[in-house]
Order: structure tokens, then C-alpha cells, then sequence
């Protein structure tokens, strides 16, 4: 495994907690490891004044300071996560305001990439990681994982909370210290597994509950970790 995807697992490693907010990684650490990666060519199609713009909709539709953008990402995730633990509303106006994000910023997959922001802005590789992997989670949790969590909200909101949970992202970090090499091989698909068994339980047996424990975890690593796959049929432990 590359350095640079060594890189990656940390950023979302420092983001795993409730739906986007941040488990402590220092700045300092993911810092370290940055100065040993080559950083990957970075999409020249952003437009970083439209992103603004996109930005400045989104939180002013959310009711959320003007000056949150990827400069401030890991306090942006904390206040967009506070919306989205709050109630099925405020998961839908999440939701509304990502799609018209992802509509308004132009050119979004280019724009959510960490080393375009990295190399063209002064954010911070804390702030810019939670930023990037913010929307990304968002993107599966408002459109494949909508119907699922605003179904089934009571059980599925508070899993990434809970002491299993935490369990299942201690063992991975772990793993993943004791040898990064595995991470795509192994590590990230027993991750899955243990997610899902804890969504599983959490929503009295649901196998589609167990895929949503599943795919939420899985698109943290899919541009890293390709050729993983949740199924509902799966979800019984």
C-alpha cells in the first residue's frame, strides 16, 4: 500500500465518529506523514470562487457561519454532524442543500480532492481531510443511504457512538498501525463486517439497517479500496 493511501486512512480515520465529527488525530501527526507522500496530481477543473459560492448557499441555507468553508473543515463537519444528529428534518435540509451544493460547485468530484485544496489554498491537512471526506459521506448517506437511515433514524443515527462501534474502528486502527499494508486486503472489509453487525443489532435485526452499517463505512476508503461491496443479503452476522 502506498503512502499516499496510508495518508488517506488517517484522514478519515481522524473522522469517524457519529456521522462526520472528528476522533482525535493530531494535526501534528497527519502532518508528519504528509511530509513523506508525494502528493498526488490534483484535477485542474476547480474553480475555487464557484466552490465559494456553492459554500457560502450551502451555509447560509443551513444557518451556519459564512467564513465555513475547507479552511475550517473539521468545524464545518462538526456543525453540519450536529444537524444531521438532530431529527429527519434536518437530515433533509442537509440533504437538499448537498444536492444543490453538488449542483452549484461545478465541477464537484474535482473539487473534492484533497491535494487540489492541499497545493492551491493554506487549509490546513486537518481541516482540508474532514472537509473533503464531510461531503463524501454526505454524498452516500443523502442519496443510495436516504431512505434507509430516515426509516429506520431512531437506531441508525446513534450506532456511531456506541461502545460497539467504537470497538469495530478501535480494531481497525489497530490493524492498520500494526500493519498498514492490509488495509485494502483485509482491514477495511472486517471493518465492514463488524459495522454491519452492529447496525444489524442496533435496528433489532435489520438486514437492511446492516447494509447501511456496511456502506457507510465503505465509502470512506472506496477511491483507496476498490472492489468492495455490502450487501443486504450479507447482514446477518
Amino acid at each position: 500500500m502506498s503512502k499516499t493511501v496510508y495518508t488517506l486512512l488517517l484522514g478519515y480515520l481522524a473522522i469517524c465518529d457519529a456521522f462526520l465529527s472528528p476522533v482525535s488525530l493530531s494535526n501534528d501527526t497527519l502532518s508528519k506523514i504528509q511530509q513523506q507522500t508525494s502528493i498526488q496530481k490534483a484535477s485542474q477543473y476547480c474553480n475555487l470562487e464557484i466552490l465559494q459560492y456553492a459554500q457560502g448557499s450551502f451555509n447560509l441555507n443551513l444557518g451556519l457561519p459564512d467564513e465555513m468553508n475547507w479552511m475550517n473543515g473539521a468545524e464545518l463537519a462538526k456543525k453540519v454532524d450536529n444537524l444531521l444528529m438532530t431529527n429527519v428534518k434536518e437530515l433533509m435540509d442537509v440533504c437538499r442543500q448537498h444536492q444543490l451544493f453538488v449542483h452549484y460547485s461545478g465541477a464537484y468530484e474535482s473539487c473534492m480532492n484533497q491535494w487540489f485544496l492541499l497545493r492551491n489554498t493554506e487549509a490546513s491537512l486537518q481541516d482540508v481531510f474532514e472537509y473533503v471526506h464531510m461531503f463524501l459521506r454526505l454524498d452516500f448517506i443523502c442519496n443510495s443511504g436516504f431512505e434507509e437511515v430516515a426509516n429506520q433514524w431512531d437506531c441508525l443515527h446513534p450506532i456511531q457512538s456506541s461502545t460497539e462501534y467504537q470497538t469495530c474502528l478501535t480494531a481497525l486502527r489497530q490493524a492498520v498501525e500494526s500493519d498498514a499494508t492490509k488495509l485494502c486486503r483485509s482491514d477495511v472489509e472486517t471493518f465492514m463486517k463488524c459495522t454491519q453487525k452492529v447496525a444489524y443489532n442496533a435496528c433489532n435485526n435489520s438486514k437492511s439497517a446492516g447494509w447501511w452499517g456496511c456502506e457507510e463505512s465503505r465509502v470512506g476508503f472506496a477511491r483507496e479500496c476498490h472492489n468492495l461491496r455490502c450487501y443486504v443479503a450479507d447482514s446477518q452476522p
